[in-house]
């Protein structure tokens, strides 16, 4: 089922390995700008309610990029299509906007909270948002038809108006038509799926898809779950594509069930290294929101702010709890509340 291809992939988008590689590849031509310890995940269903609003809608991934001095660059989402959608402009230009608009409101909470608290480091806060770039990766067997310009799928007054309105462009790559030095630039697990849609694309009706290269992979039970997906979509015989891969996953003859092993046993060692950072970075957006809730039901009742600053200050969380528990505001975001 394409819903099950669709998640498949997605899930390799949450690996900043992979998540950065494709943006290399695609946008630096193989220059290794983009690392992956400089991105953080995020969730753009956060995005979205924390803009007080539900759109019913959630893009493939988000992540943030920041330098080695924790400067936020940008905010990157990444979808990926196996088809051709006739609105994707409209997607983009809501996912976009929601996380530009959510950013702004980070900064406010952020900055009235620090006026309030008197925070001498009232300056590090960001003064506006940073940039949201996304890409729309397509890996379908046929060349993507859909539109890539806001133009080509609304409707615009023929005069005067029309000629003013401003029109908007989204950035599509279609894997399967790239040159085949830029498929060689990937040095992820992504080059897998990528090699099975490029070959294809250029094979002739009915020719089967071989594996004639050695694949280095990370994460083999995701990938090559993925990878099937894709395969049994575009009518390829699974059980001769297994054999080849037991034959030709990092250079070594292993079985499924070892692939699935190593899967588990990579993303478990990933967990425990990345968690941590990642948990942080989402735990800092979670206090700030309580700590904006706390400040205004603080005001609210006629008293100042002291115990909050004291709370802050000495970094007592029991305190901040109580003063959360003091004022029915929601502290889910601090660790074992």
């Amino acid at each position: 089922m394409r819903q099950d291809k669709d998640k498949t992939q997605r899930a390799l988008l949450k690996y900043n390995e992979i998540f950065a590689d494709i943006v290399n590849a695609l946008v630096y031509r193989g220059e290794q700008r983009v690392r992956p310890e400089q991105l953080t995940d995020l969730s753009e269903r956060d995005v979205i309610q924390g803009l007080g609003q539900v759109f019913g809608v959630e893009r493939d991934n988000l992540k943030q990029w920041g330098n080695k001095a924790g400067i936020r660059l940008c905010l990157m989402g990444m979808e990926l299509q196996s088809s051709s959608d006739p609105l994707m402009p409209l997607r983009v230009m809501g996912y976009e906007y929601a996380s530009h608009a959510w950013q702004q409101r980070q900064i406010k909470q952020e900055r009235r909270a620090a006026r309030t608290l008197g925070n001498k480091n009232k300056d590090d806060i960001p003064k506006r948002p940073v940039r949201v770039v996304t890409l729309v990766i397509y890996l379908g067997l046929e060349p993507w038809h859909g539109p890539q310009w806001l133009s080509e799928c609304v409707d615009t007054p023929d005069d005067e108006l029309g000629k003013i309105a401003s029109d908007y462009k989204i950035q599509v790559f279609d894997i399967g038509a790239l040159p085949r030095e830029t498929i060689d630039r990937f040095q992820s697990d992504f080059k897998l799926l990528a090699d099975l849609v490029w070959k294809k694309r250029r094979s002739q009706p009915g020719e089967p898809y071989s594996i004639t290269e050695e694949f280095k992979v990370d994460y083999p039970g995701e990938s090559v779950r993925a990878f099937m997906a894709m395969a049994k979509d575009f009518g390829e015989d699974l059980e001769r594509l297994k054999e080849e891969l037991i034959l030709n996953l990092n250079g070594e003859k292993t079985s499924m069930k070892d692939v699935w092993q190593q899967d588990m046993d990579r993303a478990e060692a990933r967990g425990k290294a990345q968690g941590e950072v990642q948990g942080k970075a989402r735990g800092k957006a979670g206090l700030m929101r309580i700590i904006s809730q706390l400040i205004s039901k603080i005001r609210q009742a006629g008293k100042d702010a002291q115990e909050l600053n004291d709370a802050l200050e000495q970094e007592d969380e029991n305190k901040l709890k109580a003063l959360c528990r003091q004022y029915n505001v929601d502290m889910s975001a601090l660790s074992g509340a």
